[in-house]
């Protein structure tokens, strides 16, 4: 009797162990997304290097923009190739087997982020491009003086988009690490499980 209830208390553990390895992972991926978001901002860096020089150089308005809109739309495919190689969708595929209940709440999340981010590079591009044109920039005569504006631009960019990023994942952050911390008996027991999680989603409402 004492080797079963030893094997059914580490069996439990075991499987409880399983779903807080999944939210775990889950939820480092929705945290890495922050992280990847930062690599647009550098991506786009000798862009605005290769935008300075030529207005510097030439004035040409023309060119320049044409310069700095591939420079953006390539920097913004590289950016949505690493979200694809990521898998974030793929990894919450294991975790909706034990808690379908947070689909909506992970979708959702998924949704505001690629909201955000592409808002915040639409926007972006559209200031780098007013900036280039503007009589201010091409008075200035080195690519420093021209490129710095631009430069400024883009950081107060990233770090909105970092904020938002943030206050975005907050809640389902919450969610995952409550999930986390719930008993074995209660993560592996699938009735008690799902009575908990939907008690964590109505907290939050």
């Amino acid at each position: 009797m004492i080797s079963w209830q030893n094997d059914s208390r580490l069996r439990t553990k075991e499987y409880a162990d399983r779903i807080r390895r999944s939210t775990s992972i889950v939820t480092a991926k929705v945290e890495r997304w922050g992280e990847l978001s930062e690599r647009f901002y550098q991506d786009i860096q000798p862009t605005i290097v290769d935008v300075s020089e030529k207005i510097a150089e030439t004035h040409n308005i023309q060119q320049a923009n044409r310069m700095l809109y591939r420079g953006c739309m390539d920097a913004e495919s590289k950016s949505s190739q690493r979200i694809v190689d990521e898998q974030l969708q793929v990894s919450y595929m294991e975790l909706y087997g034990y808690v379908p209940e947070l689909q909506p709440v992970f979708d959702k999340t998924i949704r505001e982020i690629k909201d955000a981010e592409a808002k915040s590079h639409e926007e972006l591009m559209d200031r780098l491009q007013e900036m280039a044109r503007s009589k201010d920039i091409r008075a200035l005569s080195t690519s420093p003086e021209i490129g710095n504006p631009m430069r400024f631009k883009i950081t107060d960019s990233r770090k909105a988009l970092a904020a938002k990023i943030q206050e975005t994942t907050g809640p389902l952050r919450s969610k995952m690490l409550q999930l986390i911390q719930l008993s074995d008996d209660q993560l592996a027991d699938a009735s008690k499980r799902t009575i908990e999680i939907k008690r964590i989603i109505a907290e939050s409402q």
